[in-house]
């Protein structure tokens, strides 16, 4: 009931807004499902470095195709987070090492 009333103003897209809008929500619903269905498949460690790319990903596709122009604190952004996600990536890799050889030796 209270969204009738926020409802007041609203200009709903015609045509292929409308489209483009339809294709949005799909594709969001449909990538949240396939990553919580990630979580479910494999460590949620690994699976985080790919879900914080999706910041970096915006920068580069708005970049690419909206003329964009990314800021300094968008940058550093960006950089901070694939720098994370590296180091995060080696010490993953580090420790599925070091518990391979403590099972060899079980």
């Amino acid at each position: 009931m209270a969204t009738l009333l926020l409802m007041k103003g609203v200009i709903l897209p015609r045509g292929m807004g409308m489209v483009y809008l339809i294709m949005i929500a799909i594709t969001g619903a449909l990538g949240q499902i396939f990553l919580t269905y990630a979580y479910r498949l494999g460590p949620a460690s690994e699976i985080a470095i790919y879900d914080q790319f999706s910041v970096v990903f915006a920068i580069v596709l708005g970049f690419l195709f909206l003329n964009q122009i990314p800021t300094p604190c968008t940058l550093f952004g960006g950089v901070l987070i694939v720098g994370a996600s590296i180091a995060a990536y080696f010490y993953n890799m580090k420790n599925q090492v070091e518990w391979k050889d403590e099972i060899d030796n079980i």
